[in-house]
Order: C-alpha cells, then structure tokens, then sequence
C-alpha cells in the first residue's frame, strides 16, 4: 500500500468526514498516485470503517435539517457531496415530518404580512432553501398569510 498517499487520506479525513468521491478527488489533486493505489487506499479505509458514504449521507441530511434546509437543497447537497443515490433514502427518512421548522422561517422572515413584494421575496428565498412553492404557500396560510397572488 502506497504509505504517503494512506497518510495523506488519513490528514485529510482527522479534519472532517468526506464522502468516497470528495477524498478520492482531493487525493487526485493532491498527489500523482496510480488509480490502482487510490483505490487500494479507499477500500482499506472503508474496511476499517473510516470512510463510509452511508454514515456519510446521514450526517449530511442531520446537518441540513438543522439549518432549516428542505429536502430539494438537502439533495443537491448530497449529490454535489457524490454519494451515491442508493445512501439518500435512508437518510432522507430520517428528516422529521412537521412543518414547525418551515412556519418558524416563515415568522422569522417575513416582517410586513401586507406587503406583497415582501411576501413574494420570502418565498423566493425559502424556495432556494430547498422548499417547494406548495410548502411555502401553506406554511405562509398557516401563519395567517393569503397568498393568491403568488
């Protein structure tokens, strides 16, 4: 096993978790080493149980969720991340189901409930959180908005 590059992959997981795809491609960048040697070293730590993509996607929708993130942005996170699709679907069930989070972003944001620029730019901004435009509107009618003029 090539000892430079396992070292350089054990740096570079000590300062966070990464996905397979994330430390492989910064190992490419960060070394000349044959693909065969990525992938020896890759495997070894997935063996030991450094390097899990399925651990991996859990701790990326945890992290989501408790910045108030919908489930489209957590998504993109977690394919932008590279893990593989067969990881997201257990970890997406692990998002909780009420809507508390939404309505909260909802309160937090929206200053003037008359104000229908207003209304539509904190629709806007929920939708590039990750939420769709139905969950917005019903989150905007249960904290009392009317918002017919989407």
């Amino acid at each position: 096993m090539n000892t430079e590059l396992r070292d350089k992959a054990l740096n570079l997981l000590s300062y966070r978790a990464h996905s397979r795809r994330e430390l492989s491609d910064k190992l490419k960048r960060k070394t000349s080493c044959p693909d065969q040697d990525l992938e020896e070293v890759l495997n070894w730590l997935e063996e030991l149980g450094f390097l899990n993509d399925k651990t991996y996607a859990a701790s990326v929708v945890r992290h989501a969720t408790s910045k108030g993130y919908g489930i489209s942005r957590i998504t993109a996170e977690l394919s932008r991340r590279g893990i593989a699709t067969e990881f997201w679907d257990e970890a997406l069930a692990e998002i909780p189901e009420d809507d508390d989070t939404l309505d909260r972003l909802v309160r937090s944001k929206l200053r003037d409930a008359e104000n229908r620029d207003e209304v539509r730019k904190v629709s806007a901004a929920l939708v590039r959180r990750g939420y769709t435009w139905d969950e917005v509107r019903r989150a905007i009618e249960r904290v009392g908005q009317d918002v017919d003029t989407f």
